[in-house]
C-alpha cells in the first residue's frame, strides 16, 4: 500500500501550483525510489554495477557514474539512488519550466509521473540519467534559431549514449522539428492499430528471433525470450494508440499563446504518434519497446495542452477530475504491467 499512498500524496501536491509542493513532491518520490528493494526489476543488477563498477558490455559512462560514487565518495547504493533519483527529477522540473514555462507545471509532472515517471525514474536507472540529458537539450532545439543547435542536440544525444545505448533513437528526433500533414498523422495511427489487433496472427516476435538466429546474434534473444503477458502489452499498447489518436485530434482546437507553443506541441505529437507506431510494432520484443517508450516519454505535455488550452468548454471545465482519472489509469496500468513495484 505505501506506493500507492506516496502515488496520491504526489499527486495532490503536483496537482497544487505551489512551487514548494512540487519541490516537497520530488523529495518524497526520491526517498520512495532510494528505499527500493531487491525485489524491485533491475534492483539487484543495479546494486551489483554499483558495488563492483567494471562490468564489460556495459555502458562507460554509466560504470564511471557509479564509481565515483561508491569508490571515490564512498556513498551507499542507497544514498546513491536518493541523490540520482532528486537530481533527475529536478532536472526535469527545471527543463520543463525552460522550455514551456508553464504555470500548472505540476500537472504535466503529475501526468508524466504516473506511467513514465514511475517506470523510468523508479526501476530503469540508465535509462532515466539518459532521456533527462537529452531533455534538458530539447530547449535548445525548440528555442534556438541557430542552425548549431543541431549538432549541439547530437552532442548531447551521444553523452546520453554514454549511459544507455538505446537513447540512440533520439538522433532522430530533428525530423520531427518539420510539420506533418495531419492526415498522415491519422494514417500512421491507424496502422498502430491495426498491428496491435493483428499482432495474435502476425507474431512479430517469432520472425525477429528467426532473423537473429540466421544473422548469428544469439545474445539478442536473451532479450526477446523475457515476454510479457499478452494482456498487460495490449493494455499499455492500446491507451499509447488512444493518446496519439487524441493528440492529432486536439491538434486545432488548442488555445496557443504564442508560434513557440503551435511547434512545440506539434513536434511532440510526431515524436507521439511515430513513437506510437514503433510501440505497435516490437511491444511483444520489451528491449525493443524501451526503444518507443524514448518517444513516448512526453506525453504528460500532450495531456496537459488538451485538458488545459482545450477551446472545448466541455473538455475544460473537467480539466482537473479528468487529469486525476488519467493519472490513476495510467499509475494502475504501470503496476498491471509491472506488478513487482508494489515491493516499494
Amino acid at each position: 500500500m505505501t506506493i500507492i499512498v506516496v502515488f496520491i500524496i504526489v499527486t495532490i501536491l503536483f496537482l497544487s501550483k505551489k512551487r514548494w509542493a512540487l519541490h516537497l513532491g520530488i523529495l518524497i518520490l526520491a526517498l520512495l525510489f532510494a528505499s527500493r528493494t531487491d525485489l524491485i526489476p533491475d534492483a539487484q543488477a543495479y546494486r551489483f554495477y554499483y558495488e563492483q563498477y567494471e562490468i564489460p558490455n556495459l555502458e562507460k559512462g554509466y560504470l564511471s557514474f557509479s564509481k565515483f560514487f561508491s569508490k571515490n565518495l564512498q556513498f551507499s547504493f542507497g544514498a546513491f539512488l536518493f541523490i540520482l533519483s532528486f537530481t533527475l527529477l529536478e532536472l526535469w522540473l527545471w527543463t520543463t519550466k525552460r522550455l514551456s514555462n508553464l504555470k500548472d507545471v505540476g500537472i504535466q509532472f503529475a501526468l508524466m509521473l504516473s506511467y513514465f515517471g514511475f517506470y523510468y525514474y523508479g526501476i530503469v536507472l540508465r535509462s532515466s540519467i539518459a532521456i533527462s540529458i537529452v531533455y534538458a537539450f530539447f530547449p535548445i532545439l525548440l528555442h534556438s534559431t541557430k542552425l548549431y543547435k543541431y549538432l549541439v542536440f547530437v552532442f548531447g544525444v551521444l553523452f546520453a549514449i554514454q549511459f544507455h545505448q538505446t537513447a540512440i533513437i533520439y538522433l532522430l528526433v530533428p525530423i520531427f522539428l518539420f510539420k506533418i500533414n495531419d492526415k498522415y498523422l491519422y494514417m500512421v495511427n491507424v496502422v498502430s492499430l491495426a498491428l496491435l489487433l493483428s499482432s495474435e496472427v502476425i507474431p512479430i516476435q517469432t520472425y525477429m528471433e528467426s532473423a537473429i538466429d540466421q544473422l548469428g546474434y544469439y545474445r539478442f534473444n536473451t532479450y526477446l525470450s523475457k515476454d510479457l503477458e499478452t494482456e498487460r502489452a495490449n493494455l499499455i499498447a492500446f491507451l499509447f494508440v488512444a493518446i496519439s489518436f487524441v493528440a492529432v485530434f486536439y491538434k486545432d482546437k488548442i488555445n496557443y499563446y504564442s508560434k513557440e507553443e503551435v511547434t512545440r506541441y506539434s513536434f511532440i505529437t510526431n515524436m507521439t504518434v511515430f513513437g506510437t507506431l514503433l510501440n505497435s510494432l516490437v511491444w511483444q520484443i520489451p528491449a525493443m519497446s524501451r526503444l518507443s517508450s524514448q518517444w513516448l516519454f512526453f506525453e504528460g505535455y500532450i495531456l496537459y495542452m488538451i485538458l488545459f488550452r482545450n477551446k472545448s468548454k466541455a473538455v475544460y471545465n473537467y480539466r482537473y477530475p479528468i487529469s486525476i482519472a488519467i493519472c490513476f489509469i495510467q499509475f494502475f496500468a504501470l503496476l498491471h504491467y509491472y506488478p513487482l513495484i508494489m515491493n516499494y
